[in-house]
Protein backbone atom coordinates (compact mmCIF):
# COMPACT_ATOMS: atom_id res chain seq x y z
CA UNK A 1 0.00 0.00 0.00
CA UNK A 2 1.48 3.33 -1.12
CA UNK A 3 0.21 6.86 -0.96
CA UNK A 4 0.90 9.75 -3.33
CA UNK A 5 0.59 13.08 -1.47
CA UNK A 6 -2.76 14.66 -2.19
CA UNK A 7 -4.02 11.62 -4.19
CA UNK A 8 -5.04 9.13 -1.53
CA UNK A 9 -3.94 5.49 -1.26
CA UNK A 10 -3.22 3.22 -4.21
CA UNK A 11 -2.88 -0.57 -3.86
CA UNK A 12 -0.67 -2.34 -6.37
CA UNK A 13 -0.07 -6.15 -6.34
CA UNK A 14 3.45 -7.23 -5.49
CA UNK A 15 3.42 -11.01 -6.20
CA UNK A 16 3.39 -11.10 -10.03
CA UNK A 17 6.29 -13.42 -11.19
CA UNK A 18 6.43 -11.92 -14.70
CA UNK A 19 7.25 -8.60 -16.35
CA UNK A 20 4.23 -7.05 -14.66
CA UNK A 21 5.81 -7.84 -11.30
CA UNK A 22 8.97 -6.04 -12.33
CA UNK A 23 6.88 -3.10 -13.49
CA UNK A 24 5.00 -2.98 -10.18
CA UNK A 25 8.27 -3.17 -8.23
CA UNK A 26 9.58 -0.21 -10.22
CA UNK A 27 6.33 1.61 -9.48
CA UNK A 28 6.79 1.00 -5.75
CA UNK A 29 10.37 2.28 -5.94
CA UNK A 30 9.18 5.39 -7.76
CA UNK A 31 6.56 6.05 -5.09
CA UNK A 32 9.22 5.71 -2.42
CA UNK A 33 11.41 8.27 -4.17
CA UNK A 34 8.44 10.64 -4.44
CA UNK A 35 7.74 10.27 -0.71
CA UNK A 36 11.39 10.99 0.08
CA UNK A 37 11.38 14.07 -2.15
CA UNK A 38 8.14 15.29 -0.57
CA UNK A 39 9.56 14.94 2.96
CA UNK A 40 12.76 16.68 1.86
CA UNK A 41 10.77 19.61 0.49
CA UNK A 42 8.73 19.81 3.69
CA UNK A 43 11.90 19.87 5.80
CA UNK A 44 13.45 22.54 3.56
CA UNK A 45 10.30 24.69 3.79
CA UNK A 46 10.21 24.28 7.58
CA UNK A 47 13.85 25.34 7.89
CA UNK A 48 13.28 28.33 5.63
CA UNK A 49 10.24 29.41 7.63
CA UNK A 50 12.14 29.11 10.90
CA UNK A 51 15.03 31.11 9.46
CA UNK A 52 12.66 33.87 8.35
CA UNK A 53 10.60 34.04 11.55
CA UNK A 54 13.47 33.53 14.00
CA UNK A 55 14.69 37.16 13.87
CA UNK A 56 11.10 38.37 14.21
CA UNK A 57 10.60 36.25 17.31
CA UNK A 58 13.84 37.64 18.72
CA UNK A 59 12.66 41.18 18.09
CA UNK A 60 9.37 40.71 19.91
CA UNK A 61 10.90 38.64 22.69
CA UNK A 62 10.18 40.50 25.94
CA UNK A 63 13.77 40.18 27.11
CA UNK A 64 14.97 41.73 23.87
CA UNK A 65 12.59 44.66 24.32
CA UNK A 66 13.54 45.13 27.96
CA UNK A 67 17.23 45.04 27.12
CA UNK A 68 16.75 47.55 24.31
CA UNK A 69 14.92 49.96 26.60
CA UNK A 70 17.58 49.47 29.25
CA UNK A 71 20.32 50.30 26.77
CA UNK A 72 18.47 53.42 25.65
CA UNK A 73 18.00 54.36 29.29
CA UNK A 74 21.74 54.10 29.97
CA UNK A 75 22.43 56.20 26.88
CA UNK A 76 20.06 58.86 28.21
CA UNK A 77 21.75 58.73 31.62
CA UNK A 78 25.17 59.06 29.99
CA UNK A 79 23.94 62.12 28.09
CA UNK A 80 22.45 63.45 31.35
CA UNK A 81 19.00 63.48 29.79
CA UNK A 82 17.05 62.76 32.97
CA UNK A 83 13.63 63.31 31.41
CA UNK A 84 14.24 60.80 28.64
CA UNK A 85 15.73 58.33 31.11
CA UNK A 86 12.58 58.53 33.25
CA UNK A 87 10.30 58.08 30.23
CA UNK A 88 12.23 54.97 29.11
CA UNK A 89 12.13 53.46 32.59
CA UNK A 90 8.39 54.06 32.88
CA UNK A 91 7.81 52.68 29.38
CA UNK A 92 9.67 49.51 30.34
CA UNK A 93 7.43 49.05 33.36
CA UNK A 94 4.34 49.55 31.20
CA UNK A 95 5.65 47.01 28.71
CA UNK A 96 6.24 44.44 31.44
CA UNK A 97 2.68 44.82 32.72
CA UNK A 98 1.22 44.92 29.21
CA UNK A 99 2.87 41.63 28.26
CA UNK A 100 2.08 39.94 31.58
CA UNK A 101 3.51 36.62 30.39
CA UNK A 102 0.65 36.33 27.92
CA UNK A 103 -2.08 36.53 30.56
CA UNK A 104 -5.32 38.34 29.70
CA UNK A 105 -6.37 39.01 33.30
CA UNK A 106 -4.06 40.74 35.77
CA UNK A 107 -4.37 41.98 39.37
CA UNK A 108 -5.99 45.38 39.68
CA UNK A 109 -2.85 46.64 41.45
CA UNK A 110 -0.83 46.01 38.27
CA UNK A 111 -3.46 47.73 36.12
CA UNK A 112 -3.23 50.76 38.41
CA UNK A 113 0.59 50.64 38.28
CA UNK A 114 0.37 50.81 34.49
CA UNK A 115 -1.87 53.88 34.75
CA UNK A 116 0.54 55.53 37.19
CA UNK A 117 3.42 54.96 34.76
CA UNK A 118 1.37 56.40 31.91
CA UNK A 119 0.36 59.46 33.93
CA UNK A 120 3.92 60.08 35.08
CA UNK A 121 5.03 60.07 31.44
CA UNK A 122 2.33 62.62 30.66
CA UNK A 123 3.46 64.78 33.56
CA UNK A 124 7.03 64.66 32.26
CA UNK A 125 5.70 65.76 28.89
CA UNK A 126 3.18 68.38 30.03
CA UNK A 127 4.52 69.40 33.44
CA UNK A 128 2.13 70.60 36.12
CA UNK A 129 -0.69 71.03 33.62
CA UNK A 130 -1.86 67.48 34.36
CA UNK A 131 -2.67 66.12 37.82
CA UNK A 132 -4.31 62.91 38.94
CA UNK A 133 -5.49 60.98 41.99
CA UNK A 134 -6.02 57.25 42.44
CA UNK A 135 -8.17 55.61 45.11
CA UNK A 136 -7.50 51.87 45.36
CA UNK A 137 -8.59 50.11 48.59
CA UNK A 138 -6.19 47.44 49.79
CA UNK A 139 -8.76 44.64 49.67
CA UNK A 140 -9.28 45.21 45.92
CA UNK A 141 -5.62 45.17 44.92
CA UNK A 142 -5.57 41.44 44.12
CA UNK A 143 -8.87 41.20 42.25
CA UNK A 144 -8.56 40.38 38.54
CA UNK A 145 -9.31 42.70 35.62
CA UNK A 146 -8.69 42.50 31.86
CA UNK A 147 -5.36 44.21 31.30
CA UNK A 148 -5.29 47.61 29.59
CA UNK A 149 -8.86 48.32 30.66
CA UNK A 150 -8.36 51.80 32.11
CA UNK A 151 -5.57 53.21 29.92
CA UNK A 152 -7.67 53.93 26.78
CA UNK A 153 -10.12 56.03 28.80
CA UNK A 154 -7.36 57.92 30.62
CA UNK A 155 -5.65 58.55 27.28
CA UNK A 156 -8.85 59.92 25.79
CA UNK A 157 -9.28 62.29 28.73
CA UNK A 158 -5.89 63.78 27.90
CA UNK A 159 -6.14 63.70 24.11
CA UNK A 160 -9.71 64.96 23.82
CA UNK A 161 -10.93 66.27 27.15
CA UNK A 162 -7.88 68.47 27.77
CA UNK A 163 -7.18 69.47 24.18
CA UNK A 164 -6.67 73.23 23.98
CA UNK A 165 -6.81 73.64 27.78
CA UNK A 166 -4.07 74.88 30.06
CA UNK A 167 -4.58 72.20 32.70
CA UNK A 168 -6.62 69.15 33.62
CA UNK A 169 -7.31 66.75 36.44
CA UNK A 170 -8.15 63.04 36.37
CA UNK A 171 -9.53 61.04 39.29
CA UNK A 172 -9.58 57.23 39.28
CA UNK A 173 -11.60 55.34 41.87
CA UNK A 174 -12.04 51.62 42.50
CA UNK A 175 -14.97 50.38 44.60
CA UNK A 176 -16.95 47.21 45.23
CA UNK A 177 -20.54 46.48 46.15
CA UNK A 178 -19.68 42.93 47.21
CA UNK A 179 -20.31 41.21 43.87
CA UNK A 180 -19.04 43.75 41.33
CA UNK A 181 -15.91 45.83 40.87
CA UNK A 182 -16.64 49.41 39.84
CA UNK A 183 -13.83 51.48 38.30
CA UNK A 184 -14.41 55.15 37.60
CA UNK A 185 -12.33 57.50 35.44
CA UNK A 186 -13.42 61.10 35.91
CA UNK A 187 -11.96 64.24 34.35
CA UNK A 188 -12.77 67.94 34.41
CA UNK A 189 -12.10 68.48 30.70
CA UNK A 190 -14.42 69.65 27.99
CA UNK A 191 -15.97 66.23 27.47
CA UNK A 192 -15.34 63.53 24.90
CA UNK A 193 -16.64 63.82 21.33
CA UNK A 194 -20.09 62.30 20.88
CA UNK A 195 -18.72 59.61 18.55
CA UNK A 196 -16.32 58.36 21.20
CA UNK A 197 -19.01 58.50 23.84
CA UNK A 198 -21.04 56.22 21.58
CA UNK A 199 -18.03 53.92 21.08
CA UNK A 200 -18.23 54.34 17.31
CA UNK A 201 -15.29 56.61 16.57
CA UNK A 202 -12.60 55.45 14.14
CA UNK A 203 -9.96 57.60 15.79
CA UNK A 204 -7.08 56.00 17.65
CA UNK A 205 -8.76 56.61 20.98
CA UNK A 206 -12.06 55.28 19.69
CA UNK A 207 -10.41 52.01 18.66
CA UNK A 208 -8.89 51.68 22.14
CA UNK A 209 -12.30 52.03 23.76
CA UNK A 210 -13.86 49.70 21.18
CA UNK A 211 -11.22 47.12 22.08
CA UNK A 212 -12.20 47.31 25.75
CA UNK A 213 -15.85 46.92 24.75
CA UNK A 214 -15.05 43.82 22.65
CA UNK A 215 -12.98 42.25 25.45
CA UNK A 216 -15.73 42.87 27.99
CA UNK A 217 -18.11 41.01 25.69
CA UNK A 218 -15.64 38.14 25.33
CA UNK A 219 -14.85 37.84 29.05
CA UNK A 220 -18.20 38.64 30.62
CA UNK A 221 -20.74 38.00 27.85
CA UNK A 222 -21.80 41.65 27.61
CA UNK A 223 -20.38 45.14 27.20
CA UNK A 224 -23.11 46.74 29.29
CA UNK A 225 -20.55 47.36 32.04
CA UNK A 226 -19.22 50.41 30.19
CA UNK A 227 -20.95 53.76 30.70
CA UNK A 228 -19.71 57.17 29.48
CA UNK A 229 -21.55 60.20 30.82
CA UNK A 230 -21.18 63.94 31.13
CA UNK A 231 -19.74 65.12 34.42
CA UNK A 232 -21.64 67.71 36.40
CA UNK A 233 -19.67 70.93 36.13
CA UNK A 234 -17.96 69.84 32.91
CA UNK A 235 -15.90 66.88 31.85
CA UNK A 236 -16.56 63.18 31.50
CA UNK A 237 -17.25 60.26 33.83
CA UNK A 238 -16.47 56.72 32.64
CA UNK A 239 -17.83 53.89 34.79
CA UNK A 240 -16.60 50.34 34.24
CA UNK A 241 -18.43 47.55 36.09
CA UNK A 242 -17.29 43.92 36.00
CA UNK A 243 -17.80 40.86 38.24
CA UNK A 244 -15.62 40.87 41.34
CA UNK A 245 -13.07 38.13 40.59
CA UNK A 246 -9.93 37.08 42.43
CA UNK A 247 -7.00 34.92 41.45
CA UNK A 248 -6.60 31.51 43.07
CA UNK A 249 -6.56 31.68 46.87
CA UNK A 250 -8.37 35.04 46.73
CA UNK A 251 -12.07 34.28 46.78
CA UNK A 252 -13.35 37.39 48.49
CA UNK A 253 -11.96 40.68 49.66
CA UNK A 254 -12.69 39.76 53.27
CA UNK A 255 -10.59 36.57 53.04
CA UNK A 256 -7.83 38.55 51.38
CA UNK A 257 -7.73 40.97 54.29
CA UNK A 258 -7.58 38.10 56.81
CA UNK A 259 -4.74 36.51 54.86
CA UNK A 260 -2.77 39.75 54.91
CA UNK A 261 -3.43 40.11 58.65
CA UNK A 262 -2.07 36.60 59.28
CA UNK A 263 1.06 37.39 57.25
CA UNK A 264 1.82 40.28 59.59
Amino acid sequence: MNQIPGRGKIKVPEDYPNEFGQLFQGYHALLGKIDELYESLRAQYRQQTEAETGPLHAMINPHFLYNTLDQLNWMAIKDRNDRMSSVLELTGRMLRIGLSNGKSMIPLAEEIELIECYMQIQQIRLGERISYTIDLPDHLRSCSVPKMTLQPFVENSIRHGFHGRKDGRIAIRCESDGSSLVMTVEDDGRGLPAAIGGLSSKTKGGYGIRNVKDRFSAFFGSDEGIAIDDREGGGTVVTLTIPLLYEENHVTGEEDRHEKHRDH
